[in-house]
């Protein structure tokens, strides 16, 4: 009676640390699809900001006064993370520069894209680069088709933002699945208790039950032998019939 909740004492240990082992895997794979999630996002912004920038970067080509655009670049460093904003001729010869540049090397960053995207990564920022190109001018009148203005290459801007926002989301991201993960196991641990407890008192009923039958049928057993072995004596003697 006693080997089966042994054996299944047994079981439940590999059982509960299968389980806590599969939360734990649970929790990383959440929170790694989480950081992925928010690092594409943080990416998108930082493409659709340094876009934006290089329209309003073709001013400083074709305005020698950088007042308006030193205006809106003041606007552009109000975005999260926001820490440097430049602008490059297609020699890399900076022309127009904002903020807090880091120890990029402008000669090894790439210069003949034709669409914003991420440059370089490093630890702490990102590094975004979009051509500035002159705006094509398109004319309605079929004799002036030949003489359209064709979109033309003035050079780079380029957009630093700092990786602060994910950092801060994965200070906040990681304790949180640990505590979740902690009060799993706990949970799990407190399941395993309550069973064991159970298993423990049902082991304890069925030795009492068993105990306390034992005694009333070794006394009918013992009754019956005496019984029996009357009957028997009764049918030795002589003239019983």
């Amino acid at each position: 009676m006693h080997g089966r909740p042994l054996a299944r004492t047994r079981l439940l240990r590999p059982t509960v640390l299968g389980i806590i082992l599969l939360s734990l895997g649970a929790l990383s794979s959440v929170s790694w699809a989480m950081y992925e999630l928010f690092r594409g996002l943080f990416l998108d912004q930082g493409v659709q900001l340094t876009q934006q920038f290089a329209r309003t970067a073709v001013s400083v080509f074709l305005v020698k006064d950088l007042t308006a655009i030193r205006h809106t670049v003041k606007v552009f460093l109000q975005f999260p993370g926001v820490r440097y904003l430049g602008v490059v001729d297609t020699k890399t010869v900076p022309r127009f520069e904002e903020g807090r540049p880091n120890d990029w090397s402008r000669h090894g960053l790439p210069h003949t894209v034709m669409h914003a995207g991420l440059a370089a990564e490093n630890r702490e920022r990102w590094l975004f680069v979009a051509p500035v190109m002159t705006t094509v001018v398109k004319s309605d009148t079929p004799f002036l088709e030949g003489n359209a203005e064709q979109a033309r290459l003035l050079g780079y801007a380029h957009l630093d933002i700092d990786k602060q926002s994910l950092r801060v989301l994965v200070y906040v991201l990681v304790p949180l699945n640990v505590a979740v993960w902690i009060v799993l196991t706990l949970a799990v641990l407190r399941w395993q208790r309550n069973l064991s407890e159970l298993d423990r008192q049902k082991s304890l009923f069925l030795a009492t039950v068993t105990h306390e039958m034992r005694t009333p049928l070794n006394a009918i057993h013992g009754n019956a032998q005496l019984v029996l072995e009357a009957l028997q004596i009764y049918e030795e003697m002589p003239g019983f019939s």
